[in-house]
């Protein structure tokens, strides 16, 4: 609003010296003076739209005839009529194509803005689906959000085993503070944990939860904790019914963020929160199959696992090798049937119909 108005200022100052610098030459170019006036004001109309060129037109005309009737020259007010509502006509007409071009450049601007979200909320889906399940997982989800919500200060936080810390796990923008714990009750992220609610900040000065230098604010000479942000912004990340964190976001500008960001930081907390129930659930497998792998070769009673398709050994223990003489190296990759390991071979095609039929084989001998 304020670069509006100090700007249809300049454009009406504009006008007038054009309209002064005209009136002592208005003898000699009287006939064309209002030919001369359609430059400004139509510059004008394509700045500042069709209600500033049509006032600029009115203003131009106005101070055109009361300028000659000051300095005394004859004025034909009733032949300059028509002409000077051809220049109101004419602001308007620019200034209407001018709003035009601003409202497409505005509705360009927000397609392209919310293309790249949708691109970014791809990319975030994808590296779910594409991505190895490794720690470097959320921290790409947080670079794909940071690229459609630029901000000074980007963190993951997990809430701790025992639900009374919420810690940085990821964080991106100048120092790192991974590791950094925070009590669930105080600040916005806790806020945000709590409520299980978006928290939107648009001066951190004035929210009484505010934690003013948690996230890397400095101090002065005298001690007192500058806050590092002015405004902030946290989603909860919600997983089967439980909390499993936050999404913080801080920015030194006041207000930065607004309704529409806060909905898209929410949508990468549902991405987030399928990214750690999958980093979960993929190390619950990888454990339970590095106690599977220790059980099944320190057990006593030789043993082998087989592919269910073609029978063949993926895996032996060491009474296996011990037992028949082969290497591991030498028993995997092979069948069972290949090493003479069945007394009768049909029994393994028995094993093998029973597995397809029933999915599992139990109290088999």
């Amino acid at each position: 609003m304020r670069l509006s108005r100090r700007r249809d200022v300049v454009a009406a100052l504009a006008l007038l010296l054009f309209v002064a610098a005209f009136v002592p030459q208005y003898r000699s170019i009287s006939p064309i003076v209002v030919s001369l006036l359609l430059v400004p004001v139509a510059a004008i109309a394509w700045t500042v739209g069709r209600r500033g060129g049509m006032r600029g037109a009115l203003v131009a005309s106005v101070v055109t005839v009361a300028l000659l009737w000051l300095v005394g020259q004859p004025v034909d007010v009733d032949g300059l009529v028509p002409s000077y509502l051809a220049l109101v006509l004419v602001g308007g007409l620019v200034g209407r194509l001018a709003d035009l071009r601003r409202v497409t450049e505005r509705e360009l601007t927000a397609v392209a803005r919310r293309r790249r979200e949708a691109d970014a909320l791809a990319d975030a889906a994808r590296l779910i689906s594409e991505h190895s399940l490794d720690e470097s997982l959320v921290e790409r989800i947080l670079e794909a959000a940071q690229g459609v919500l630029p901000s000074a200060y980007f963190a993951l936080l997990l809430v701790t085993d025992d639900g009374a810390k919420l810690e940085i796990e990821a964080d991106l923008g100048g120092r790192t503070h991974r590791g950094q714990r925070f009590s669930v009750s105080e600040g916005v992220t806790g806020r945000a944990f709590r409520s299980r609610a978006c928290q939107l900040v648009g001066d951190t000065r004035l929210d009484p939860d505010y934690v003013a230098g948690a996230f890397g604010g400095d101090d002065d000479p005298n001690g007192v904790v500058v806050p590092a942000a002015s405004s902030a912004l946290a989603a909860p990340i919600e997983g089967h019914g439980r909390c499993l964190g936050v999404l913080y976001l801080e920015d030194p500008r006041p207000d930065r963020f607004g309704e529409h960001d806060a909905e898209l930081l929410q949508a990468f907390s549902r991405y987030a929160a399928i990214a750690l129930e999958s980093l979960a659930a993929a190390r619950a497998i990888r454990a339970s199959e590095e106690r599977f792998a220790r059980y099944f070769r320190s057990h006593p009673i030789p043993g082998f696992i087989t592919r269910v398709g073609d029978s063949r050994i993926i895996d032996v223990n060491e009474d296996l090798c011990a037992l028949s003489g082969y290497s591991r190296d030498e028993l995997i990759g092979r069948t069972s049937l290949e090493l003479g390991l069945w007394v009768d071979p049909t029994d393994l095609e028995r094993r093998q119909m029973r597995t397809a039929r029933d999915g599992f084989i139990r109290d088999w001998e």
